[in-house]
């Protein structure tokens, strides 16, 4: 990313936490990584620019129907299962999984399940 990129991701960020509630604000503190953060958006109903979310890359697409209906599709890491990014439909998602040259195929929740359990099963086996 160039230097103008990540100053404009920088503006960004500080534009959607200058707009967040202190109770927001303390929830998100309260994140330890990523996928949390994303979670709270999507359970906050707070829709990420697409500079924020094409900073993050992904593998997979799958529909998560607890989230708010306006960020219902997650990009699954392939490897992790993480959650990393979320947009709106299915078309956005694979375009964004496609853009950055990542699988398109949608999966299910037992997949997605799969994925971070064989992760979890790789770190105790030293991989």
């Amino acid at each position: 990313m160039s230097e103008n990129e990540n100053k404009r991701l920088a503006e960004v960020l500080k534009e959607i936490c200058d707009s967040l509630t202190d109770e927001q604000k303390k929830k998100a503190k309260a994140c330890k990584n990523e996928e949390e953060l994303l979670k709270l958006a999507a359970q906050e109903g707070i829709e990420l620019p697409d500079e924020i979310m094409d900073a993050i890359t992904g593998g997979y697409i799958y529909y998560h129907k607890d989230n708010a209906p306006n960020i219902a599709w997650e990009i699954i890491d392939d490897k992790t299962g993480k959650t990393v990014n979320l947009r709106s439909n299915a078309h956005d998602a694979a375009g964004a999984a496609g853009a950055a040259g990542l699988s398109t195929k949608e999966i299910t929740w037992d997949e997605v399940k799969k994925l971070r359990k064989d992760y979890e099963d790789s770190l105790k086996d030293g991989c």
